[in-house]
């Protein structure tokens, strides 16, 4: 797609004087902004937004794909950019492998800001968040025998200038190496508070509902700060976006409370119609034959249709398998079929009643 940044001359201008980045880095954010349809002013207000962050620009190894690119609704991405602009801090629920943290990525590219990620389950703790306390004993290792002989040599008497030098950092350290100091490690929360930039909750809803609410409702509650064990009060930057991933009906997630996903919008990612351009963008087009790509497409499709007339459960619907039987098929030519693959990656984790029907459908889609 053709960019026209015309359009955004002088804020182009803007950016590039001030090297918030360069400027194949900028066409590209706005050709993917354009791509998923999002409208000039949308644009010009992400834009708007670019600075300067301790740490780079987070480009994701994929960049999200638009499911329904033939939709005249705003598209699933342009929903999530638009809400990055209103500072809302959303949650972006689905199954397995539809895009969640893909998009993620990509909202935080385009944005041009760094991407932190925090992975929840049941039995994190409040280190595991705000960083672990550790003891420093950096000056019991910097004693040597050198200084030692130093000391000891004024102990005796010795009127050697060095001596005395090398004797007194000798007593300063076996002081200090005799008490205990407690160091706090920073945690990636404390770095993203402070510094702005795209957070990601990754599976927030498989964290305990009363320990998650104990940092996520002061974050999101509009007071602009945070008081942190260790830390004391933290100023949150107003350029932290939040973002939580999570798929609603998995074994092992928890309900989080009422007041915690008030703060939260959700935006819902559902199975696509279509993975062909997904596929082509995980695994490069260039690497096989589009008939591979077809097939792949029009298997999953017959999936689809399967699962949603009740005929096979929905496990069956996995991207990232299609997506590794694809790579394993493309890396040494003529080692294997994509049947093979996909009978690997897709098929056989899936429920043992449903495999006998996946496989007649995988026979019937798949000749390569």
């Amino acid at each position: 797609m053709e960019v026209d940044t015309e359009v955004f001359a002088d804020l182009k201008k803007h950016i590039l004087d001030h090297h918030f980045c360069t400027e194949e880095e900028l066409e590209r954010n706005i050709r993917v902004m354009k791509a998923h349809r999002c409208n000039d002013e949308m644009i010009r207000q992400v834009l708007s937004t670019y600075r300067h962050y301790d740490r780079p620009a987070n480009v994701p190894g994929t960049i999200y794909v638009d499911p329904d690119p033939e939709s005249k609704k705003a598209s699933l991405f342009s929903d999530c950019l638009l809400n990055t602009l209103i500072g809302a801090a959303t949650i972006y629920e689905g199954d397995k492998s539809v895009g969640k943290n893909m998009c993620a990525e990509t909202v935080a590219m385009v944005r041009n800001q760094p991407y932190y990620m925090i992975s929840f389950n049941r039995s994190m703790t409040a280190d595991d968040v705000y960083g672990s306390k550790s003891t420093d004993n950096s000056a019991s290792r910097m004693l040597t025998p050198e200084m030692a002989e130093c000391y000891l040599e004024v102990m005796n008497g010795t009127v050697n200038p060095e001596a005395y030098k090398a004797a007194a950092e000798f007593e300063y350290l076996r002081a200090k190496a005799a008490s205990v100091a407690i160091v706090q490690e920073q945690s990636c929360l404390v770095e993203w508070l402070r510094n702005g930039g795209v957070m990601c909750f990754n599976e927030m809803n498989m964290a305990e509902a009363n320990f998650f609410s104990s940092f996520a409702n002061q974050i999101t509650d509009g007071s602009g700060f945070l008081d942190i064990p260790g830390y004391g009060r933290i100023t949150i930057n107003p350029d932290c976006i939040l973002i939580g991933t999570q798929n609603a009906d998995y074994t092992g997630v928890c309900e989080q409370n009422d007041a915690t996903l008030s703060r939260f919008g959700c935006i819902q990612f559902n199975y696509p119609k279509s993975i062909e351009k997904q596929l082509k963008a995980v695994v490069g087009e260039d690497r096989l034959d589009q008939r591979y790509f077809s097939q792949t497409d029009q298997f999953y499709q017959s999936l689809l249709a399967a699962v949603h007339n009740g005929q096979v459960e929905n496990s069956c619907l996995n991207i990232r398998g299609f997506c590794r039987a694809l790579n394993a098929t493309a890396q040494v030519p003529g080692a294997t079929t994509l049947a093979d693959q996909i009978r690997i990656h897709v098929i056989n984790t899936c429920p043992i009643d449903d495999r006998i029907a996946l496989t007649a459908q995988l026979n019937e889609k798949i000749t390569l």
